[in-house]
């Protein structure tokens, strides 16, 4: 009787033993899982990180001036438009001429958006498709340090100076690139209805896209 006593202690104390061995297995492997998908939770989030400067192919830089509250450069997103670019040097200033400004544009990188002060008629670059000229070529809204026609940038005015292309059709490269956003080469203003290869050829070396 006491042989069996002893072999029953023992082996319930093996069972115990077991018990907790196990327990202790499935709570090691339980941890291991844990870390296992902590570690690839990190991985994500390194290639997020490393992956993030692709965004930035969708932001552009801009230069804000005139009469706003907070002249200065800011990033905003491709295809934004002039009101938007406003609003982030912290809106228009009660002496700004919102009338000579086309706040529905589209903006491209790189450019200078100019909010012009009431009476202001010359000297000063505009924010795109105005009816402002300035009396020096390197102010004008459409023209670069080179002389050429900013066909992004241009207004009106500015369009029809281009040989061949009229009041109307001036308009219609204006609607097309408020519709299409930015052109990205001088060939693309061949997409503009009116404009053929002669009205091109006589043109293409008066006009930029930069």
């Amino acid at each position: 009787m006491n042989l069996d006593r002893k072999w029953l202690i023992i082996a319930v104390i093996a069972m115990l033993l077991a018990f907790a061995a196990g327990a202790k297995y499935e709570s090691f492997k339980a941890e291991q899982s844990q870390q296992a998908l902590e570690l690839v939770q990190a991985r994500e989030d390194e290639e997020k990180s490393t992956s993030a400067p692709a965004s930035d192919k969708g932001i552009i830089t801009i230069y804000v001036i005139g009469e706003v509250k907070n002249p200065g450069v800011f990033r905003l997103q491709k295809n934004d438009r002039v009101y938007q670019a406003v609003e982030m040097a912290g809106g228009a200033l009660d002496t700004a001429d919102m009338k000579q400004v086309d706040m529905a544009r589209i903006i491209s990188d790189e450019e200078t958006v100019y909010i012009p002060a009431i009476g202001e008629v010359a000297g000063a670059p505009t924010a795109g498709n105005t009816s402002i000229q300035s009396e020096s070529p390197r102010y004008a809204a459409g023209a670069n340090n080179s002389g050429l026609i900013n066909i992004n940038r241009a207004s009106a005015e500015e369009l029809d100076t281009l040989d061949g292309i009229g009041p109307a059709l001036a308009q219609r490269i204006i609607e097309y690139r408020t519709a299409n956003g930015s052109f990205t080469s001088i060939e693309d203003i061949n997409n503009v209805s009116g404009i053929g290869d002669k009205k091109f050829e006589a043109i293409k070396n008066s006009i930029t896209v930069r």
